[in-house]
Parts: structure tokens; C-alpha cells; sequence
């Protein structure tokens, strides 16, 4: 399993988002396709209780191309 960015899980409902509940231990080309894409993973416990939460960090690159869109910068 890659590094991944943990975020705390009292965070994981603070805006809209997909969260994919995922193992201990478990990772696949769907986990890595959904973590790439920003969306939420979920781990769960052998219990099924929430023991962390991992979100990709934003691209610094992303957030200037959202501005410089939401601030009509982008010829047509």
C-alpha cells in the first residue's frame, strides 16, 4: 500500500464527498483510482469501527487552475 494522507476522521463529513469504507491492509487498483480522484477511503476495523481516514492532499496546480476558471482567466 502506497503513503497516503490521513485526515482526521472528524473531518470526513465536513463537506460533501465519497467515502469508500475499505480493510486493514487492504489495497487495490479501485482503492488507488478512488484516492486519486479525491475521494474519501474509510479504514475499518475486524469490528467494522472507523480507525482512519485518508484523503489526497489538493495540487496546488488545481486550486490556481479553479481560480484562474472561476475568475474567467481561461480564453474561450
Amino acid at each position: 500500500m502506497p503513503e497516503l494522507n490521513e485526515v482526521p476522521l472528524s473531518t470526513i463529513t465536513d463537506k460533501p464527498s465519497v467515502i469508500i469504507t475499505m480493510s486493514t491492509g487492504q489495497w487495490d487498483r479501485f482503492l488507488q483510482a478512488a484516492y486519486d480522484y479525491g475521494h474519501t477511503l474509510l479504514e475499518l476495523d475486524e469490528n467494522e469501527h472507523p480507525v482512519r481516514a485518508y484523503r489526497k492532499a489538493p495540487d496546488i496546480s488545481d486550486a490556481l487552475d479553479a481560480a484562474a476558471y472561476f475568475n474567467n482567466e481561461y480564453l474561450a
